[in-house]
């Protein structure tokens, strides 16, 4: 963002107003000291189990990762397994990740990646593009890449939109 601490003050403002994605957010910033936060894990996690609470299906991935880098695999894997029901795939690659460590069963897996999919079936195609560009905008690092996926994660623009900004982007 170009003015960070009102984009910060907006977020604050978003997540007080019940934005569960905003709330996630802040617990981020919390939880790796970023945005001129002091890094507290603690208050990092009560953000993102509020989020989680009221629905924010990042706020449930990020969760099970906080509980992964503490070695609670049995809780981590119950929020990866909850953010894929919901159509994460993200938590979808995380549970096969664990699956390979042994510390997810084959059949705990089956029925999550079955819940999985009834979740990307129940999201009609244009809902799912816009959820895939969601990710990819937090996933990236890159400030432009941010702003391109998440106007049309936002439907500021379309997918064709989407096409030509990428294919500047990727041209320079």
């Amino acid at each position: 963002p170009q003015n960070i601490p009102k984009s910060l003050e907006l977020y604050r403002c978003a997540a007080d107003l019940g934005n569960a994605d905003a709330m996630s957010y802040i617990g981020l910033l919390h939880e790796r000291g970023d945005g001129g936060f002091v890094k507290n894990v603690g208050e990092g996690r009560q953000h993102m189990k509020t989020a989680a609470i009221m629905g924010s299906v990042m706020a449930r991935h990020n969760l099970a990762c906080l509980e992964a880098s503490e070695r609670n695999f049995d809780l981590a894997v119950k929020h990866f397994r909850l953010a894929a029901e919901a159509g994460l795939e993200l938590s979808v690659q995380n549970l096969w990740k664990f699956f390979y460590r042994g510390k997810v069963s084959k059949e705990e897996l089956e029925e999550a990646l079955r819940l999985y999919q009834e979740a990307c079936e129940e999201m009609d195609s244009e809902e799912r593009k816009r959820m895939s560009a969601y990710h990819e905008a937090i996933a990236s690092d890159d400030e432009v890449l941010q702003k391109i996926y998440g106007s049309y994660y936002a439907g500021t623009i379309n997918g064709k939109g989407l096409k030509m900004a990428l294919a500047i982007q990727k041209d320079g």
